[in-house]
């Protein structure tokens, strides 16, 4: 169920710690790159402290049909600091959990910077689970999300997605406890007496909530599209998710855009850099961060990056700053099938694709433009370009650099170039103004 993502994932020094005191005490902790915890439960762990996962948090593989947990030992775990996850939250085959509930009362972001595959939250064959539970959760915001084959999983229809993420319509829940044999009863309703609001989602109005204990929180139409408090006051512009504090950017459970020494704000101020597209670091925090195998980070465009961006190079060997190329700059990637946007990610920047690109996207909104901005550089294909079952693509503006394809490589030893079956594809480019070179095979 892991899949690969852009380049290495971040290492950072463990010394480097941010007191988050917004949302927790002088204990809070980043915790990066990414987390797996599997097979043992012991792993849970890792998570102690951590105010933000920078990175994903992925949960699977624990106990089997041989060795069924007990709800009881996930019941014992809790860790309320968790707020935010900049990646993804995935879960997968844990038996005995039950609920979120209690594991993540106060997760309340997750950011879906890098996704998996197209989804930001993924609950995949969890035998156990009978409600998601995530109560605090408030914003997905990037990605969708997938709910699949679990068995026992209810509380699904009280759920409005909408207010939790923009692009709801891409979600895909399917295989779960159908509807009619569930009881899903909001608080209140035994009592007559309910406690959480309606909404319509789906053609469904009904009430929201998260499981029999908790409702779904909503903020009040005077706040917008603030976050509010528990309590329903809104909260500073700069806040998302959730806060403590109306109006305060320093009580903010995660930043809309950049977190900056027990503050949101809307821009890193001079002398700091933005850092996976959430917080602000000095150059000095910059130059300890490392990915396996390549250079320090670099410095350019205000911000802290793993490489220069394509067209620059740096300026020296070992400096954090880039220069422009002098002439053609190009970055070699290897070649690609394309299935989801996390996998068009790793080609951002590319200029030349050493082998064949393939792309079979069968699922998605606004792919286009989202394409663009990974494959949007990409000049030279030296083997075959493939578009397949690519049914919500209209388009093929977000290969707009592509001019030459080489052919070393050809799509059923005939063609360097096709596209079929792709229901909605209207157009290839604007010819008179894309010029493309086919070495050999066929168009």
């Amino acid at each position: 169920m892991r899949c690969g993502m852009e380049g290495s994932r971040l290492t950072l020094f463990w010394g480097l710690m941010l007191g988050l005191s917004c949302l927790r005490p002088a204990t809070a902790e980043i915790c990066t790159p990414g987390i797996d915890i599997g097979n043992d439960i012991g792993q849970f762990k890792q998570l102690e402290n951590c105010t933000v996962v920078e990175g994903y948090l992925q949960i699977l593989l624990i106990g089997d049909k041989n060795n069924n947990l007990n709800p009881d030992v996930f019941r014992t775990l809790r860790f309320p600091k968790l707020t935010m996850i900049t990646d993804y939250l995935l879960l997968f085959r844990v038996s005995g959990l039950d609920s979120l509930s209690t594991l993540f009362p106060n997760l309340s972001v997750i950011r879906g910077r890098n996704l998996f595959y197209n989804y930001a939250l993924v609950i995949f064959e969890m035998t156990s689970l009978k409600d998601i539970g995530l109560y605090n959760l408030r914003n997905i915001t990037r990605g969708s999300i997938r709910i699949e084959k679990n068995p026992e999983l209810c509380y699904l229809d009280s759920i409005d997605w909408s207010l939790i993420m923009d692009a709801e319509f891409n979600n895909y829940i399917a295989g779960n406890k159908q509807s009619k044999e569930c009881s899903d009863v909001c608080p209140g309703i035994m009592e007559n007496s309910p406690l959480c609001r309606k909404t319509m989602f789906n053609n469904n109005y009904n009430y929201r909530c998260w499981n029999s204990n908790h409702c779904q929180k909503e903020c009040p139409e005077k706040c917008g599209r603030r976050a509010c408090t528990a309590e329903g006051e809104c909260c500073h512009p700069q806040c998302l998710g959730s806060c403590t504090r109306p109006g305060s950017d320093a009580a903010c459970a995660a930043c809309v855009h950049y977190f900056y020494e027990g503050h949101c704000v809307a821009d890193c101020p001079p002398g700091t850099y933005k850092f996976e597209g959430w917080r602000c670091i000095s150059k000095d925090v910059c130059s300890q961060v490392h990915v396996p195998d390549f250079d320090t980070f670099v410095i350019h465009g205000g911000e802290c990056l793993s490489e220069c961006p394509s067209g620059y190079t740096r300026s020296a060997a070992n400096s954090m700053m880039c220069k422009a190329c002098d002439g053609l700059c190009d970055k070699v990637c290897e070649g690609k099938n394309i299935d989801s946007m996390d996998a068009a990610q790793s080609l951002k920047g590319c200029t030349v694709i050493k082998g064949e690109l393939q792309i079979n996207i069968r699922r998605g909104h606004n792919i286009v433009a989202e394409l663009e901005s990974f494959t949007g550089l990409i000049q030279r294909v030296t083997g075959f370009v493939r578009i397949a079952h690519s049914h919500t693509l209209s388009s093929l503006a977000f290969l707009r650099s592509l001019r030459y394809i080489d052919g070393e490589s050809l799509s059923e030893e005939l063609y360097a170039f096709s596209a079929f079956d792709n229901q909605q594809l209207q157009y290839l480019w604007d010819w008179k103004q894309h010029n493309l070179t086919i070495k050999t095979g066929r168009l």
